[in-house]
């Protein structure tokens, strides 16, 4: 065996001492207590990391859905109103979260055997966008037909007409009106005769030649030669600063024509010298919504404020006029009694139609919240669901009205109400002799829908209302329709329309200002 060297006996030695060293400090034991301990902290932490986790999970299951509560301020409740007021909404907030709750009940509620309709919610009613009531619970069904938008009875003309057993002279008519056709010498686009949404259009009354005059929603009007086939012969200009509300003449002097606007003002034009004049200024500018000829030398006219009056045309200071509050609304439209002048009739945003005797009338400042103050003799009064936009009376003793319930009514009320003495009244509430089903739900962008009589019908009386489907709908006194006039060049609802006065012609304009004219 070799000798062992004497670098390695010393190497050993030096390894043996440490070694001792070592084992005298103890670090091994050390060493692994310190290991152990790390370990454990690790070990905790984890434990604790995965004992939250599972604490977050549990807490978040067992979280209820609370209803969401508005903040006062969001509410409207102000931090100075008083007790009541808070308490007020505090109830109203515990009322709606007690409505959930059933709600949520009822949705687990089993429904058995054969049941109507009908009778699940006979004890609703339907609501409209200013929470007006109806009882008439169809037509919230009559809703799904096709799709959930209102509808017109006269979208569906032509079945009408083939299961229709109308007399001759209606299918007579039905003939003579279907044949009429757009004009086409310039297409609709071309034809524009106001600058923005046209509010009325009429004919001039001239049976020689097609002349249009229309108005505008800021105050801007505009009159069409549609003879002249060379080009498009439009003369516009602006004349008031607010709404056009209505165009009139004189039918014993058709060289003016008259227009009344919401700014308050009556302006006179001058169809040969094309000028125009200042009629009339109304009080405070209140807006004026309607006026008609009673003679040759006296106009009626009704305003935003429910007011109705009379100016003479020859007179050049109407400040001693007489001013009559027929509702505290704004009146819509009105319309006289051709066959007595001393008989009007008025629609308003107060939801009525309202038949009145103006030789009864003498001084009147009505408020229906006043009983003190004297009133005017009502003939009669009809109460619709929602507000009336207009009324029209013919030649025969018929008005028509229509409004935002979607129905146009025609009262026959004959020709002998024109011979009535100024104290009678029609028996109880006035009642539509004839009630159609018409959607007028313009919205902001279409102008409000108005049936109108012909004025002088060279036939059977008729009226002409626009259709939201972009058409014409005319109508008889007796609720049958004549007419669904339209054409593919027909890109608007021809909101605004009207007859011409004797002849069967149709016009109508829409939100762009451009014309349709059917003849």
């Amino acid at each position: 065996m070799d000798e062992v060297s004497e670098f390695e006996r010393q190497r050993q030695a030096n390894i043996e001492r440490n070694r001792k060293l070592l084992a005298s400090l103890n670090l091994n034991s050390l060493s692994n207590e310190i290991s152990e301990s790390i370990k454990q902290e690790d070990e905790a932490s984890k434990r604790k990391k995965s004992s939250s986790t599972t604490q977050k999970k549990t807490k978040r299951q067992k979280v209820e859905v609370q209803p969401i509560r508005r903040s006062r301020r969001l509410a409207g409740v102000s931090i100075d109103d008083s007790d009541s007021k808070a308490r007020e909404f505090e109830l109203e907030e515990d009322r709606r979260r007690r409505e959930r709750e059933e709600l949520e009940k009822l949705k687990t509620l089993r429904v058995d055997g054969d049941l109507s309709l009908l009778d699940l919610v006979k004890d609703q009613t339907v609501k409209s966008e200013d929470g007006e009531d109806s009882s008439k619970l169809l037509e919230k069904f009559q809703k799904f037909l096709g799709n959930s938008k209102s509808f017109s009875i006269g979208d569906y003309f032509e079945t009408i007409v083939k299961k229709d057993n109308s007399s001759k002279d209606v299918k007579k008519l039905r003939e003579e009106l279907g044949s009429k056709e757009l004009y086409t010498h310039f297409k609709p686009n071309d034809i524009k005769l106001t600058k923005d949404r046209m509010t009325y259009i009429c004919f001039h009354p001239d049976i020689d030649r097609k002349l249009i005059i229309g108005g505008d929603s800021t105050g801007n009007l505009g009159i069409w030669n549609s003879e002249n086939t060379d080009d498009v012969d439009i003369l516009s200009f602006k004349l008031h600063g607010k709404n056009i509300a209505k165009l009139e003449f004189n039918m014993n002097d058709t060289t003016k024509v008259y227009s009344a606007s919401y700014d308050g003002s009556i302006r006179s034009i001058d169809l040969r010298s094309m000028k125009s004049s200042q009629l009339f200024i109304n009080d405070f500018d209140v807006g004026i919504t309607d006026i008609n000829y009673n003679n040759d030398n006296e106009m009626y006219y009704t305003t935003m404020q429910g007011q109705f009056s009379r100016i003479d045309l020859r007179a050049g200071d109407h400040s001693r006029r007489q001013v009559l509050r027929l509702s505290n609304k704004k009146i819509g439209g009105f319309t006289i009694n051709p066959m007595n002048k001393n008989q009007i009739a008025t629609a308003s945003l107060d939801r009525t139609l309202k038949v009145w005797d103006l030789r009864t009338a003498t001084t009147c400042d009505w408020d229906e919240w006043d009983d003190n103050l004297e009133t005017l003799h009502t003939v009669g009064v009809y109460d619709s669901r929602l507000s009336v936009s207009i009324v029209d009376w013919n030649r025969s003793g018929d008005l028509v009205c229509n409004g935002y319930d979607d129905t146009v009514n025609i009262f026959n009320l004959g020709e002998d109400i024109s011979t009535k003495p100024k104290n009678f009244a029609i028996e109880g509430d006035l009642t539509p002799s004839h009630r159609i089903k018409h959607n007028c739900q313009t919205g902001r962008w279409v102008s409000i829908l108005k049936a109108r009589w012909q004025q002088y019908t060279p036939d059977k009386e008729k009226f002409v209302i626009a259709n939201m489907n972009k058409y014409f709908d005319v109508y008889d006194r007796d609720g049958h329709q004549l007419a669904h006039l339209s054409n593919p060049l027909v890109t608007n609802v021809p909101a605004v329309c009207n007859f011409h006065p004797t002849q069967n012609w149709l016009v109508g304009g829409g939100a762009s200002g451009k014309v349709y004219m059917f003849s």
